[in-house]
């Protein structure tokens, strides 16, 4: 999360228990609400489900940066490129969409 990012504060807890009754998932995420100054909220739901996120993300990138939690166990596979600036969080999620060692979801 950025500084100017925010949470509901059951968040974590909700992924936390997400993650321990589906230990097959390594990367969870949620939807999110964008909030900007003169605007109404605008709701992104992100697909649920492993195989939708991979194919989605062929398109658009599914997985809120903010919103993500993963296993420590898999933390070695987690590093940004060095050569993306504007998109290092896209980029790692295609290069993690590539492998099966990682099992994505997203909760709402």
């Amino acid at each position: 999360m950025d500084s100017d990012d925010i949470c509901f504060k059951d968040r974590l807890l909700q992924q936390v228990n997400f993650m321990e009754m589906n230990p097959s998932v390594d990367v969870c995420g949620t939807n999110m609400i964008i909030l900007r100054q003169n605007s109404e909220p605008k709701i992104i739901s992100h697909p649920s489900h492993d195989a939708v996120i991979r194919l989605s993300m062929i398109f658009y990138c599914c997985i809120g940066h903010p919103t993500v939690m993963f296993k420590a166990s898999k933390a070695s596979m987690f590093t940004y490129s060095l050569d993306e600036e504007l998109m290092e969080d896209y980029e790692l999620w295609l290069r993690l969409c590539q492998t099966s060692q990682i099992k994505f979801a997203n909760i709402g």
